[in-house]
């Protein structure tokens, strides 16, 4: 759980538009940015915690080193395809659902 709070402190606001202008994610989600298109996905805080988004994020960490604490942005997952987070959100809700 401290890794999803440390994850938090450092990604607070998300952007995605051109104009430049700051996006917010909704209260209790975390904009994500996924694959090479950057698909933008609003994700609740609580699938961080999952073993399989912190898993995408550590080597996300390790291909592209962009996790540092000066960081002030949105979470980017390149190395998944937008099809393959789909299926993973969905999981994850379900999961959620029935717990």
């Amino acid at each position: 759980m401290h890794s999803t709070r440390l994850i938090m402190r450092f990604f607070k606001k998300s952007t995605g538009s051109s104009s430049g202008k700051v996006r917010r994610s909704r209260k209790g989600c975390v904009a994500v940015y996924v694959g090479e298109e950057a698909k933008r996905y609003e994700v609740p805080v609580k699938y961080l915690s999952f073993p399989v988004f912190r898993e995408l994020l550590i080597q996300e960490h390790d291909d592209g080193g962009y996790f540092d604490s000066k960081t002030d942005g949105p979470l980017k997952i390149s190395c998944c395809t937008t099809t393959t987070f789909d299926q993973l959100l969905k999981i994850a809700a379900q999961n959620t659902r029935s717990s």
